[in-house]
């Protein structure tokens, strides 16, 4: 079983050589400071004694904790590329080339994403990755960054769709369907705010959400609470280049689905 002795020491000259990443718990390195998105990486056991599970993963952190994925809205396991080779604890050529990849693929690429905005490119062009994505983790997006219009558009739709779902079930006389009423409350949470294009209650609400997530994850210490997007008097989002786009998408294949091809 992946032990917490064998975990830091594959992740102590990680550390050692980048001081923007620091060590919280047994498998997880962070990248830091969090603002609104968080970046780690983790080390975890599965079934095998000697077998690692090391993997990615970004997610915001703007989101009431009820609707707080699994982490990860952007996420992947970290394979080996060298043929017929595994990461295995009983190979004593697995550290380097693993750690390699951590230092020169997966740190670089968080570092690249950067400001929200890239965060928010990156995670709708991959966020077949990660399976809670929804329409109001959209409408959150939006109104963090500034696009109110788009927000607007989206809460409309939304709203619309549960109140036809809470005639159906006054109707039919049906329960409502698991975490229904929870949703129904964030929206009714961000309404009013929303439609009066309040950016200042809507700052204030969405930065009560991260707080908490913050601390439900215990990394108070390596947060560097910031302003939104959606506080810059009026701008909407920032364009994102498509420079950065194609340098986002370089990066994301360094855990391609084909994950031989590489070193064959």
């Amino acid at each position: 079983m992946t032990t917490k002795k064998q975990v830091r020491q594959l992740f102590l000259p990680i550390l050692k050589r980048n001081r923007d990443v620091v060590q919280l718990d047994r498998i997880t390195i962070w990248l830091t400071p969090i603002r609104h998105w968080a970046c780690r990486m983790t080390v975890d056991r599965c079934s095998h004694p000697d077998v690692p599970v090391p993997s990615w993963h970004i997610t915001d952190l703007i989101e009431p904790h009820h609707a707080f994925p699994d982490f990860g809205r952007v996420k992947e396991r970290l394979y080996r590329r060298q043929v017929g080779k595994g990461w295995c604890w009983s190979d004593f050529d697995m550290e380097k080339p693993l750690r390699a990849m951590i230092e020169l693929e997966v740190l670089r690429f968080f570092r690249k994403v950067a400001t929200l905005e890239n965060y928010v490119a990156l995670q709708r062009r991959y966020h077949m990755w990660g399976p809670n994505h929804t329409p109001i983790n959209d409408l959150i997006l939006d109104i963090a960054v500034g696009n109110l219009s788009e927000a607007t558009r989206q809460f409309n739709v939304v709203w619309g769709q549960c109140q036809n779902y809470l005639n159906y079930i006054y109707r039919e006389r049906k329960a409502a369907i698991r975490g229904f009423n929870k949703e129904l409350s964030m929206l009714a949470l961000l309404r009013d705010d929303l439609l009066s294009e309040n950016r200042t209650g809507l700052a204030k609400t969405l930065f009560a959400w991260e707080s908490e997530n913050i601390t439900r994850l215990g990394i108070e210490q390596i947060w560097e609470p910031t302003p939104f997007p959606l506080e810059r008097g009026g701008e909407a989002m920032s364009p994102v280049s498509e420079d950065m786009v194609a340098r986002l998408e370089s990066m994301i294949r360094i855990t391609p689905r084909k994950i031989w091809a590489d070193e064959a």
